[in-house]
């Protein structure tokens, strides 16, 4: 249950790439965000065909294979699931309510990972979907409030909304393998539900 160099390595990528599209949205308009993205997911897509087809000899010459998940060799890596999920929820949200769920990504993400690593190395594995294990989900569901808490996005609304907009995400991050995807849906969802719901 130890944690090797390549995780430690993408979950600090992952991080990077939450907070650099964090910095985007103080700087760009939705829709010019949205069109930056949507590049950015074409070219990965066109990255990932290339790979898949070994085209990419210089992954093993440059040592780059070791960002890459057991699994991936033969499917798609889950930066490509991360790009596609940011990109689909900015057709959703904006503002505070999208920059909350760009830390949702990067840091309950990261957070849930390492606190489950942590307590599975001290406490035994308990492994709950998808290798997740219950100590790391929560951890992302804590977190995850913590962060909606202080984005105040209801403005002092009761904590209900912001239990069940943690769960939807926390939810997103535990059932499904590419959690980078569903992750961001299950917060998005959840949001315009609620939304929906206050009206």
């Amino acid at each position: 249950m130890g944690i090797n160099y390549g995780e430690v390595l993408r979950k600090i990528i992952h991080l990077k790439a939450s907070f650099f599209f964090l910095f985007l949205t103080f700087y760009l308009s939705q829709k010019n965000f949205n069109l930056l993205v949507f590049f950015l997911f074409l070219m990965i897509s066109f990255w990932e065909f290339l790979r898949l087809r070994g085209k990419f000899f210089f992954l093993d010459f440059f040592h780059m294979k070791i960002l890459l998940k057991e699994d991936e060799e033969k499917r798609v890596s889950d930066a490509w699931y991360f790009v596609l999920g940011v990109f689909l929820a900015s057709l959703l949200l904006w503002g505070n309510e999208f920059r909350a769920l760009l830390l949702v990504l990067g840091v309950a993400d990261v957070m849930a990972f390492f606190v489950g690593k942590a307590f599975g190395l001290r406490w035994g594995n308990r492994v709950l979907l998808h290798h997740k294990t219950l100590y790391g989900s929560l951890s992302f569901f804590v977190v995850t409030f913590l962060i909606l808490y202080a984005f105040n996005l209801w403005s002092g609304e009761n904590f209900l909304y912001l239990f069940l907009l943690s769960l939807g995400s926390t939810l997103g991050e535990l059932c499904f393998r590419r959690d980078n995807l569903t992750t961001p849906l299950g917060y998005s969802l959840a949001y315009v539900m609620i939304e929906l719901w206050l009206r």
